[in-house]
C-alpha cells in the first residue's frame, strides 16, 4: 500500500522481529496485517530484501518468484502474476533474472508495486522518485551482500 510506504505489500516478520524502518502495522479488512514503514525508501528496501531472499534461494524467474510472492494459497493466481510482471519487464516468465544487479532489482520492484497497487497517477512515472527506488534497492543489495 502506497499510503503506508509499503509498495510491495510486505507482511510482518515473525515476532519479535521487524523490518528496518517499520513503524507499525496496518490491519486490512480481511484481517491480514501489512507493515507500515517510516519512509518510502524503507518500504522499497524491504521489498528488495524479500526479492533477494527468493533469488538467493534459487527462485530466479518471474514464475518461481511469483509462486512465493503471490501464492495460490492466498487466493492469487501466480501464473497470471508472473505473466504480468514479465510483461512489465519485457521478458518471459521463465527467463532467469539477475536481481543482484541494481537496475534489474529496481525494475522488478516497480513491476511488483504496480501489480500490488494498480497503476500510478496519470502523468507520473511511478509513485516514488527514481532516486528513492535506487536508494532503497541499493540499501537492500548492500545488506544482502554483507550477509552473503
Amino acid at each position: 500500500m502506497i499510503s503506508i510506504n509499503n509498495p510491495g505489500n510486505i507482511r510482518p516478520l515473525p515476532d519479535p522481529q521487524c523490518w528496518h524502518g517499520q513503524t507499525g502495522l496496518y490491519h486490512q479488512p480481511n484481517g491480514e496485517a501489512l507493515c507500515v514503514f517510516d519512509t518510502p525508501i524503507d518500504g522499497i528496501r524491504a521489498l528488495g530484501l524479500n526479492l533477494l531472499a527468493y533469488w538467493s534461494a534459487g527462485y530466479r524467474t518471474c514464475r518461481t518468484i511469483s509462486a512465493h510472492w503471490a501464492p495460490a494459497g492466498d487466493g492469487n493466481d501466480p501464473d497470471a502474476y508472473a505473466q504480468t510482471i514479465a510483461r512489465w519487464l519485457g521478458t518471459g516468465e521463465d527467463v532467469a533474472l539477475p536481481l543482484d544487479q541494481l537496475g534489474e532489482l529496481v525494475a522488478y520492484g516497480k513491476a511488483v508495486s504496480i501489480e500490488e497497487n494498480g497503476h500510478f497517477p496519470a502523468g507520473a512515472s511511478c509513485w516514488y522518485s527514481e532516486a528513492d527506488w535506487r536508494q532503497g534497492m541499493q540499501e537492500a543489495l548492500d545488506y544482502h551482500l554483507s550477509r552473503s
